[in-house]
């Protein structure tokens, strides 16, 4: 119970900051005076995608470090104080099972009693027309079945020769009667790699979107006669200059992609070039068009 508020917030606070990203203004003006307009655009657009991929490695991540490579099954036998008519006398079999995280701290322990057998329970997986058995080692008691393994491999698997003289001991265990006790430690570790994996492209992703994404100025200087466009991010930086008197119009430019409308500012110059002030094109049509008013105010007052 605890374990799903936990994710239900995780979940909740990667949404929050998607839509905290997703919504909040791109552009930003730094210094705006008669002779001088600044503009800062920040790539909140990949500080959403980030959030998201994020948030997915972060949960691989917990999931997996919570997860349960390594099972350790202790059993004994107990002999009853009574004995029969025939003079046998009656053992049940006792265990402890101690699932343990990555971490190398108990994750869960289940203790049950009058172990009848150990088996392999089979499942069908369906691929397409073709159908896939998959095993696991539960055991059977009195009271229900005690899965010692959750994930299910296949015979062709490694993992299944290990289940299988898994299952082989606790059986032989079980009908030798004058075996004192009875400790296996099985390890799967497959799934918890392969989570990792998963969890450390997701991070890889997440870290190339944040280092490459750009920062832009965009510096209107009447004094100077110019204007610089700087794009940066964390491997490299470039600016490209022209004059003030060589932009012709600024505009909103407009991309439409099966339904789905994006805009990016764009400086049209007498030369016939386009100065698109960002690569990509993104939603918000308002915000940008504000930030045109606002440089076609400061181009007009001379």
């Amino acid at each position: 119970m605890q374990q799903q508020f936990f994710y239900k917030g995780l979940f909740i606070l990667v949404c929050l900051g998607i839509w905290l990203f997703a919504t909040s203004p791109a552009f930003r003006i730094l210094e705006q005076t008669p002779n001088k307009l600044v503009l800062h655009i920040r790539p909140t657009f990949a500080w959403a995608i980030s959030t998201l991929l994020g948030g997915i490695a972060l949960l691989f991540t917990i999931f997996t470090l919570q997860s349960a490579p390594v099972t350790i099954l202790s059993c004994k036998h107990s002999i009853p104080t009574y004995s029969l008519p025939s003079h046998q006398e009656l053992t049940s079999t006792n265990c402890e099972l101690i699932a343990m995280s990555w971490l190398g701290t108990e994750a869960n322990r289940n203790i049950f009693s009058k172990v009848q057998e150990a088996i392999l329970e089979m499942k069908m997986n369906s691929y397409g027309y073709a159908q896939l058995a998959r095993y696991r080692a539960i055991i059977l008691t009195e009271k229900g079945n005690i899965a010692i393994t959750d994930s299910y491999v296949s015979m062709q698997e490694p993992a299944y020769e290990n289940m299988y003289n898994l299952v082989t001991q606790i059986n032989e265990f079980i009908k030798n009667s004058l075996a004192a006790s009875l400790t296996v430690q099985y390890e799967d570790k497959l799934l918890g790699y392969t989570g990792f994996f998963i969890a450390g492209c997701f991070w890889l992703i997440t870290g190339l979107v944040l280092v490459t994404a750009p920062f832009i100025n965009c510096s209107f200087d009447k004094k100077v006669d110019g204007v610089i466009l700087e794009r940066r991010n964390f491997f490299w930086k470039k600016a490209v200059r022209c004059k003030l008197n060589d932009i012709k119009a600024v505009n909103v430019e407009s991309y439409s992609d099966e339904g789905n409308v994006n805009y990016r500012i764009n400086l049209l110059l007498i030369s016939g070039e386009n100065l698109p002030l960002t690569q990509s094109l993104t939603s918000n049509w308002q915000e940008k068009q504000q930030i045109v008013e606002q440089i076609r105010q400061f181009l007009k007052n001379d």
